[in-house]
């Protein structure tokens, strides 16, 4: 959430009217609660359920490397 925050703080105001992000984002990475990263965010991490987002990712990954090249 970290990333996601740096990331809006410099599009948003080329994106939209509002001058501010989330404040919810804000709070979360204010109190270290980073997602994957920590454990904690807007859902509870385990690691096992971090090791299946990473599997899904790489599985949808693959799956669009595989149509970018048919």
């Amino acid at each position: 959430w970290d990333l996601a925050l740096a990331i809006l703080e410099n599009l948003v105001p080329d994106l939209e009217s509002s001058p501010d992000v989330s404040g919810l984002l804000k709070d979360k990475v204010a109190r270290g609660e980073l997602g994957t990263k920590t454990e904690k965010g807007f859902y509870e991490w385990t690691p096992e359920s971090i090791g299946e987002l990473k599997e899904k990712i790489a599985e949808t990954l693959v799956e669009i490397a595989k149509l970018r090249n048919s």
